[in-house]
């Protein structure tokens, strides 16, 4: 039995300790009571920041641990992932001071404990107790009723932060009324002071706290204007404090001040000493500490777009708009009309190492709507169909691609059409105008032999001896006949290689000569007319030796320049051992008037104006251009292209002068 009880009083006392845990746990938990949505910034969406007062039951902030517990939604949708934080945001609020019939009569404290202020010194007690707790982010302002001055209402101190001035203004006040005053016209001007501010920032939280010796006018005016007053303070989220400053029992004034207060959710109290307003005053204070929610919206939606901010059964709700665009896509390379060559070395190069393999795609994008966002997709299209996926790019308005040419591998020139797509993170996609670029292939033709044929009985063909059996007599001779003659020409033909060998120092000497003097005889009969001259080759550095250092260069003629006399017709460095000028070098052509220079595949390059050419680069000369035949200082020839002004001031010089039409070897 006793171990029985002992294990029951065990069980009862967790049970005990659980409900007391369960019960700390809900006492811990903040309920909230009052949620309202001050602001929506939307500056830099699709980052959203959701501003807003929360308060617990007694119009306290909560934690910020209890923050958890609130759902944000948009459009209807729980918002995943969000941030959230505490801040200190200003409150602006207008005094409404009423100051009609009997404000100088006595109000309902006492200064010394006997002899009460008057009403107009009450006022001026509440106002210098807000100034006197005003926050560096606050704002305040005068609005003053006095029924029988040129200007009945008026702004008597604009919104300010500078609680000194709100105190010397204070101070100032005087009034010194006949007649009865409603004070509501005060209320009015005031919220047109508010909503004016309003369109300025929206950030902060508005109040209006009104203090009256009582509504002075007929019930019934009072009562519509009095509605008219709430609906538009509670349109413009402002809510009416109420102070009524009168020692009498006022109670249809009393009823009146705490109408309009109930009706714009403002708190009304009786003034009869210091601590009947801190209620007022307590709340404004709370209304500093708001709490800043901030997400990646998720919404590509053109309309109105609701946020809600909810906790049970309290919630707010508010909405903002962002019209957005596609993203703008543009290519920046290649440019429209550009041309990639694959040219390769032979007829079975393997094109797969045919420069070019590739070359890179290029795209910006613009966010014509003001709101940058991340991309998620982008596609390279061409010619119709997808081609590939971006790759990684540091910078996000900037895609590009890698677009193979290898498939590209037949003689011809194929255009393709380019166009990038891009989609951002809300699913709105862009796409560019389309880029043309042609891709050509050049590969150089396969060499063929030609056979050398003959029919069997031909002249000069050697036919075996059993060939000629069975024949005719007389044809048996001719047979016989052209088998002698087909070895006495292989005889010939043996005794003539025999004397190619032995004398051959000789012959290819023989030969060289007479190929130039063919060559130099079709070079005077093609050569144009001396009056054709249109442009000369200077020398500027590099053939100090040569016998002269101007050479012309002819109109509607190709020029050719190495160091070969078989190949070229300006030759320079003819006899070097060493040089860095090729046999065939590079070209100089004249048409339509424009000439242009072109690299022939030359080892150590050709330079216009100190920069390389590619090889069969082609550049369009204009006067003053300085050409280099390979590097100056690797012992290559510097040139000047000089245009003639005046063709037919030119005198070119005597063949006689010209031999072979090029330069003696330099040293």
């Amino acid at each position: 039995m006793p171990k029985i009880l002992s294990n029951c009083l065990k069980v009862l006392l967790i049970i005990s300790y659980l409900f007391i845990l369960a019960t700390f746990n809900a006492s811990a938990q903040t309920t909230i009571a009052y949620i309202q949505i001050t602001e929506v910034i939307e500056s830099k969406f699709p980052e959203v920041i959701v501003q807003a007062i929360i308060h617990d039951g007694n119009g306290e902030p909560i934690p910020v641990s209890d923050l958890d517990n609130l759902e944000l939604l948009e459009d209807n949708e729980p918002v995943s992932k969000k941030s959230y934080k505490q801040l200190t945001a200003g409150v602006e609020v207008m005094f409404v001071l009423d100051l009609g019939l009997g404000i100088n009569s006595y109000g309902a404290t006492s200064s010394d404990g006997d002899t009460r202020n008057s009403r107009l010194e009450e006022i001026r007690m509440v106002v210098d107790q807000y100034a006197s707790r005003m926050g560096a982010e606050d704002t305040a302002g005068i609005v003053t009723v006095k029924p029988d001055d040129p200007e009945p209402v008026a702004v008597y101190q604009p919104l300010t932060s500078d609680a000194n001035l709100i105190h010397e203004q204070v101070e100032n006040l005087s009034s010194y009324p006949k007649t009865q005053s409603s004070g509501l016209d005060g209320i009015e001007k005031a919220l047109d002071v508010l909503s004016d501010a309003q369109a300025r920032h929206s950030d902060v939280v508005q109040a209006i706290v009104f203090i009256s010796s009582g509504i002075q006018t007929d019930e019934n005016p009072v009562s519509e204007r009095m509605s008219d007053l709430s609906d538009n303070a509670k349109k413009l989220g402002v809510p009416i404090h109420t102070i009524m400053v009168n020692y009498a029992d006022q109670t249809l004034n009393e009823y009146r001040l705490q109408q309009i207060a109930h009706a714009t959710e403002g708190l009304y109290t009786h003034y009869t000493n210091q601590a009947d307003i801190l209620d007022i005053f307590d709340w404004l204070s709370n209304q500093r500490t708001q709490y800043q929610f901030q997400f990646r919206s998720k919404s590509s939606s053109d309309s109105d777009r609701v946020i809600e901010l909810r906790s049970g059964g309290e919630f707010d709700t508010t909405a903002y708009r962002v019209d957005l665009l596609p993203p703008e896509v543009e290519i920046s390379s290649p440019e429209n009309n550009d041309n990639f060559v694959r040219q390769a070395e032979s007829y079975d190069s393997d094109m797969d190492e045919v420069e070019d393999t590739s070359t890179q795609i290029i795209a910006r994008v613009r966010w014509d709507d003001g709101y940058p966002r991340d991309l998620t997709q982008a596609q390279l299209w061409i010619n119709g169909s997808q081609y590939g996926s971006s790759i990684p790019n540091p910078d996000p308005n900037s895609i590009q691609f890698t677009w193979n040419l290898k498939p590209y591998n037949t003689q011809g020139i194929e255009t393709a059409q380019i166009e990038v797509k891009a989609q951002d993170e809300l699913g709105l996609s862009g796409i560019s105008n389309p880029v043309t670029a042609q891709v050509e292939v050049i590969i150089p033709p396969k060499p063929t032999s030609t056979p050398i044929s003959s029919r069997a009985g031909g002249p000069g063909t050697i036919l075996p001896a059993d060939l000629c059996a069975g024949l005719s007599s007389v044809s048996y001779i001719f047979c016989r006949f052209n088998t002698m003659a087909g070895w006495f020409a292989l005889g010939v033909a043996l005794l003539a290689l025999a004397m190619v060998v032995v004398f051959r120092g000789r012959l290819a000497g023989a030969a060289v000569q007479m190929g130039d003097a063919v060559r130099e005889t079709i070079a005077r009969i093609t050569r144009p007319p001396q009056t054709e001259v249109g442009a000369q080759l200077l020398v500027l550095r590099g053939a100090e030796d040569l016998p002269r250092n101007k050479f012309p260069i002819y109109i509607n003629t190709v020029t050719t320049i190495g160091r070969d006399k078989r190949q070229a017709e300006l030759v320079f460095d003819e006899d070097a051992e060493k040089s860095v000028i090729s046999r065939l070098h590079a070209e100089i052509t004249e048409t339509g008037g424009q000439f242009t220079i072109r690299d022939l595949g030359s080892t150590h390059g050709t330079y216009i104006n100190g920069e390389r050419l590619p090889e069969l680069g082609i550049y369009e000369l204009v006067d003053g251009d300085q050409i280099e035949l390979g590097p100056v200082e690797r012992g290559g020839i510097m040139l000047s292209f000089e245009l003639y002004k005046d063709i037919e001031d030119y005198t070119p010089p005597e063949d006689a002068d010209l031999p072979d039409r090029k330069t003696e070897p330099l040293e």
